[in-house]
């Protein structure tokens, strides 16, 4: 684990997901969740569980999404948006709010 409690494999399986993400593209957190939960479940619920939170909950995905805003390298908040100004299905098929990232 890192210095923040972030296993350091579920930042390299999230990099992994972002660096296959074509530059100039917008995506949101849901995306990375799903693509994630599809290739290392195992990883996900683990990530999860040792944060003691649910996993498939909010507060766990909430978790991937803070992950995915400190890859500075490789995205950035989508320009002329804020928080909330995404929606769409989340992973358990709610409708949800979620804020956009730009693949650098």
């Amino acid at each position: 684990m890192n210095n923040t409690g972030v296993n350091n494999s579920i930042v390299d399986a999230i990099r992994e997901i972002i660096i296959e993400i074509p530059e100039g593209k917008i995506f949101d957190s849901h995306f990375v969740i799903d693509q994630l939960k599809k290739d290392s479940s195992d990883m996900y619920s683990e990530f999860a569980i040792r944060n003691n939170v649910a996993p498939n909950s909010g507060a766990a995905n909430g978790l991937i999404a803070l992950i995915i805003g400190r890859q500075t390298d490789l995205v950035k908040k989508a320009p002329n948006t804020s928080t909330g100004d995404f929606f769409g299905a989340n992973s358990r098929g709610n409708n949800s709010e979620c804020t956009g990232w730009l693949k650098l």
